[in-house]
């Protein structure tokens, strides 16, 4: 993985990280998914170009060359490399439904989703960089996630799974009632007469929330 800092521009050759250091790399198992089946194949990392002996056919390989990154793919008796976005796809050996592709992560991806994510004006180096570099910010606990969601959209809901419990409504509906009552008291002044709730608007009211929260 690689460990950056940026210039602070907005263009995406200026943007290029410059100050890369490079942690240990390592491997990892992969899985392909075509339709109902699954194929496992391994990703590869190291430095400088991948050595024909190492890896089995549809393996990838990730040189992590500071400055020059580049992505290959195993094939029967040599490693392709990734030619970048804008040119002749690089299919898999034996899967020709699946390319080889950077996209925030490396793999081997349908043709069909991939044109949405040509980073324009990039070399393929460039593109590896910044996939890198995306897995190393920081991510939000999924605690604080959900607190924040909560925060911002929290609605009532006849939802069955937002259903407030038994004891809640009825604590929910008894406190209402008493708030009705006092309110009803609090108008008492020599200008207005008080008026007590009489039992068909509690009974309205409780009726009234019942049907909210169920």
């Amino acid at each position: 993985m690689l460990v950056s800092t940026s210039s602070g521009t907005n263009s995406p050759q200026q943007n290029r990280l410059d100050d890369v250091q490079t942690i240990k790399p390592r491997n990892r198992l992969r899985i392909l998914k075509i339709g109902k089946n699954t194929y496992p194949y391994t990703e590869l990392q190291g430095i400088g170009a991948p050595s024909i002996d190492l890896g089995e056919v549809g393996d990838i390989y990730l040189d992590l060359t500071p400055g020059s990154l580049a992505l290959y793919g195993r094939y029967m008796h040599v490693w392709k490399i990734w030619p970048g976005p804008n040119c002749e796809l690089l299919h898999h050996p034996n899967y020709p439904s699946r390319c080889l592709w950077c996209n925030e992560s490396v793999g081997w991806y349908e043709p069909m989703y991939l044109k949405g994510y040509l980073p324009a004006g990039q070399t393929q180096s460039e593109i590896l960089l910044h996939a890198l570099n995306k897995k190393l910010l920081p991510k939000k606990r999924k605690g604080a996630v959900a607190i924040e969601q909560s925060s911002t959209t929290f609605k009532w809901s006849r939802d069955p799974r937002t259903v407030l419990s038994t004891k809640a409504r009825t604590g929910i509906e008894t406190q209402l009632v008493q708030q009705s009552n006092a309110s009803s008291v609090a108008l008492t002044s020599p200008h207005v007469t008080p008026t007590a709730m009489n039992s068909t608007t509690v009974d309205f009211l409780q009726r009234l929330i019942r049907k909210l929260f169920f």
